[in-house]
């Protein structure tokens, strides 16, 4: 056999989409201009017939290749360091930053950081202030109100999908997640309020919840609506831990239990396969978390 690189089908008509393109030598597809039988006239020979069964061993065998996969590039690794820092905190709202600082905290030269900072601007996570400096970007209320509105959609429609599309085994994952949530909510009971062992059990509890979230969303399997998230995200996720924290701690501990019940019935509702119900509840749901972090963020 003869393997070459492109795509389509064979001679012999079996599809090779999938795998290289299989032939079969010239030898074998073309008459041949030869005495027949050996010694006697000659005469144009038929070709051999194809072996099929041979081409699709050969596929077979050719599915079993590893696949290949492209490491991150110094970019990419920038891009995704930079952007949690963001998200996390680390780099505080408003703070200004430069390609230099930013590539001696990373140990890396300053030009995958210069391309990272070029993606975040896209992202609208940096402004830029000067020709290797940027500031981490900070918005008015009334856009963070917008970009909380698009978010709160955006997270009901991935309800929504997830429960006309999610699989036994993802949903079988969020039940895991919620489950685990519940014993910690247990164990919050029995511990003394404000201590830190009460903060670092509150931390997990927040921990399963983000984890169901991303289950709900990555169940959606849509890659766009996922890209369209990821970006939403980002903006005010650092301040949604410590908004919970503080309200949990006053007289708002009751609306923080509230929210907590609503992820189990979206979740019954997406095991039930009841799309639109999913997308109420999870539209609540977002909605409620929106106006709790907003409250707190300008409430002062």
């Amino acid at each position: 056999m003869v393997l070459t690189g492109v795509d389509g089908q064979g001679s012999n008509g079996l599809a090779t989409s999938a795998v290289p393109y299989l032939s079969t030598p010239a030898a074998d597809i073309h008459p041949r201009w030869e005495r027949r039988p050996p010694g006697g006239r000659w005469g144009f020979t038929r070709p051999r017939p194809v072996d099929n069964s041979a081409v699709a061993n050969t596929v077979l065998r050719m599915a079993q290749l590893p696949q290949l996969t492209v490491s991150a590039t110094l970019g990419d690794q920038a891009y995704t360091a930079i952007r949690e820092a963001i998200v996390s905190g680390v780099l505080e709202r408003g703070q200004k930053v430069t390609e230099r600082g930013l590539a001696e905290s990373l140990d890396i030269s300053p030009t995958p950081v210069r391309e990272a900072l070029r993606r975040l601007e896209q992202d609208r996570l940096v402004e830029r202030t000067g020709p290797r400096s940027v500031r981490i970007a900070k918005y008015a209320e009334e856009e963070l109100r917008e970009f909380s509105m698009i978010g709160d959609s955006l997270r009901a429609l991935a309800a929504r999908l997830a429960a006309e599309k999610s699989t036994a085994a993802q949903r079988r994952q969020m039940r895991a997640a919620l489950d685990r949530a519940d014993r910690l909510r247990g164990q919050v009971i029995e511990v003394t309020p404000g201590s830190d062992d009460e903060r670092r059990l509150i931390e997990e509890i927040l921990h399963c919840m983000r984890e169901f979230h991303s289950l709900v969303d990555q169940a959606c399997g849509n890659a766009t609506l996922l890209q369209m998230l990821d970006m939403v995200d980002a903006f005010g996720a650092d301040e949604r831990r410590d908004t919970v924290l503080s309200e949990v701690g006053d007289e708002r501990r009751s609306a923080v239990d509230a929210r907590y019940h609503q992820h189990r019935a979206i979740y019954d509702a997406i095991a039930a396969g009841d799309g639109r119900r999913a997308e109420e509840l999870m539209n609540a749901h977002s909605r409620a978390s929106s106006s709790s972090l907003l409250t707190a963020r300008f409430s002062h």
